[in-house]
């Protein structure tokens, strides 16, 4: 019986000792295409043949799987290249790579397994070939002891053979800041968002801090935004530390009254603007009670005006106690709307273009109203006149009416637009990923007195380039266009003009050349920031810039032309001035600093 369990109390601790060894042991993982998944590098120094492990998901994407799997054949030819350098344009050699898979799910980018490591080589390049899988998602991160660490944006290789990837070191992608009045002390309930996505707003702490990740190295512009102070924007890059100091910024506030009904009237767009042309513009709609309120206006006197309705513009001033704007509301023009099949349009917009308005230009159009479910619409025209009304609908190109004398009715039919598509790629024939690919339509402007006539610019449609370089902008009207392309990094573009008549058009592509950035500093003559400087940049080419320094005395300005760039100094706490100039080489793909000292 002893040795019964003797035997048994044996063979459990065999069996343990087996299983334990089993865990333990770290089996290499099989590469998708068939082999052992190793290291993989580009003319830089010997990768670890060590496999790669994938490691515990810390939750499921909704979209795709963050799991290895398995290498179809035609995703062998998948090849990621890109170059590493500092944030001051020095190639970085040594540069750790890893590829991982990820998703980005309500806003969190989650990382998944490993796919393959890699190292920057002397001149800063790296390549990483047979690891990328169509239909799968990649983050690349790097990391180099002395200019920190790396990580990409989402990499999608759903269509693009040879992707490009720009690894840039030493900007951490963070800026921090803080928020307070001219005396220091924190402004409690400031905000803060990004011009690029008006939509999202970053609410400080109650010390008035605020912390922004994932900020290009190309920089992103800000707003803060304060109940009572002025709203101030400023260009920022990651790695700086901001300190916003804004001005006490006064209300403006009223009701707009039917002065027939005797009632507020609600709905109603209010624009306050300056008077002395400035480029700040604030606009409201009027509420249920037919109050508006601006908050943090500039100081100054300011023209108060309304639309869609009989108003005389007024001046006010910031502070000033309400005002009461009376109105009568303007000639309606009603009508229908109808769909390209001749049904009533369930959904779309209208709004109204004045005659005398309508020539050479961009069409200034009044605030758009939605139609009902049947297509009717009913909009108040500013005055009696003459006016276009002007339609729009999903899945169909811009109509406009013909003339249209207000009070007065009018009937449009939507019809199916044209489709452009093609590719932007850089010099090296690698794609472009987010240019800004303009569609500006040409419109015979009205015949001048003489009997000759010119063409003018109609409205215009933006579309922004896929992962792969590839865009699409849907539902064009037939007609002439001037297409421009721009990007951050690279040169604007203007293409030459195109007529679209067929349906479906695909344009060659678009090739774009690697621009560059200069930044500044500008001192007066104690050697102090200057704050009040207008800065003139010339190139060799004769293209001419003219930019503001901040409240630190510093500009900065983006994808300018390579070559000889004159930078001088016109003005300085509103004197003209002439000479204080500085000539500088900018190359393509880098970053210039320049300084000018007050004279």
């Amino acid at each position: 019986m002893q040795s019964r369990l003797m035997l048994l109390l044996l063979a459990s601790v065999c069996c343990l000792a087996g299983l334990w060894l089993l865990l333990w042991t770290p089996a290499p993982l099989v590469d998708r295409v068939g082999g052992t998944r190793t290291d993989t590098a580009h003319d830089g120094p010997a990768a670890s043949n060590r496999p790669i492990l994938a490691r515990p998901l810390p939750t499921e994407a909704a979209h795709g799987s963050l799991a290895l799997r398995e290498l179809a054949a035609d995703d062998a030819s998948l090849v990621l290249h890109g170059g590493c350098r500092s944030h001051e344009g020095m190639s970085l050699q040594g540069v750790t790579l890893q590829l991982a898979l990820a998703e980005r799910t309500a806003g969190v980018l989650v990382l998944g397994a490993a796919v393959a490591n890699g190292r920057s080589d002397a001149k800063g390049a790296f390549s990483l070939a047979g690891v990328l899988r169509r239909g799968d998602r990649y983050v690349l991160q790097a990391e180099h002891e002395q200019w920190g660490r790396w990580l990409s944006d989402i990499i999608d290789p759903l269509r693009g053979a040879t992707l490009w990837q720009d690894v840039i070191l030493g900007c951490p992608g963070v800026v921090d800041g803080r928020v307070e009045d001219r005396s220091g002390t924190p402004i409690v309930g400031a905000t803060v968002r990004r011009e690029d996505a008006p939509q999202t707003r970053i609410a400080c702490a109650n010390d008035g801090t605020f912390h922004i990740e994932s900020v290009p190295a190309t920089g992103v512009q800000l707003r803060v935004n304060a109940p009572g102070f002025r709203s101030q924007v400023r260009s920022v890059k990651p790695g700086e530390t901001c300190v916003w100091q804004l001005a006490p910024g006064l209300a403006v506030a009223g009701t707009v009254v039917d002065v027939v009904a005797h009632k507020p009237v609600r709905g109603l767009r209010v624009t306050l603007r300056p008077t002395d042309g400035g480029a700040s513009e604030y606009a409201e709609f009027s509420d249920a009670l037919g109050t508006f309120r601006f908050e943090g206006v500039d100081d100054g006197i300011l023209l108060l005006s309304v639309d869609g309705a009989l108003a005389a513009p007024r001046n006010v001033s910031a502070g000033c106690d309400p005002v009461q704007i009376e109105v009568t509301l303007g000639p309606r023009i009603e009508g229908v709307l109808l769909a390209a099949d001749g049904s009533a349009a369930r959904s779309g917009r209208v709004a109204l273009v004045l005659f005398a308005e309508s020539g050479a230009g961009a069409l200034p159009l009044q605030a758009w109203s939605a139609v009902d479910g049947q297509g009717r619409f009913s909009v108040a025209a500013r005055s009696a006149g003459t006016w276009f009304v002007v339609a729009e609908g999903p899945g169909s190109a811009r109509v406009m009416s013909g003339p249209v004398t207000a009070p007065g009715t009018a009937r449009l039919q939507l019809a199916a637009g044209c489709v452009a598509h093609g590719q932007v790629i850089d010099e090296r024939g690698v794609a472009v990923v987010g240019a800004a690919i303009v569609f500006r339509r040409v419109v015979p402007a009205r015949v001048a007195a003489s009997g000759s006539s010119a063409s003018g610019v109609g409205t215009s449609t933006q579309v922004h380039s896929a992962a792969d370089g590839s865009f699409a902008c849907n539902n064009l009207a037939p007609g002439e266009y001037d297409p421009e392309v721009t990007h951050p990094s690279f040169v604007a573009r203007r293409l030459a003009r195109v007529a679209f008549a067929a349906s479906n058009v695909s344009m060659a592509p678009i090739a774009l050349s690697r621009a560059g950035e200069l930044e500044g500093l500008v001192l007066d003559k104690k050697g102090n920031a200057d704050a009040t400087a207008v800065v003139q940049l010339v190139h060799e080419g004769g293209a001419r810039h003219v930019v503001s320094t901040d409240a630190s005395g510093k500009f900065s300005l983006m994808a300018l032309e390579p070559g000889l760039w004159q930078v001088g100094l016109v003005q300085s706490e509103g004197v003209l001035l002439q000479g204080a100039s500085v000539n500088t080489q900018l190359k393509a793909g880098q970053r210039t600093f320049v300084r000018i000292d007050g004279r």
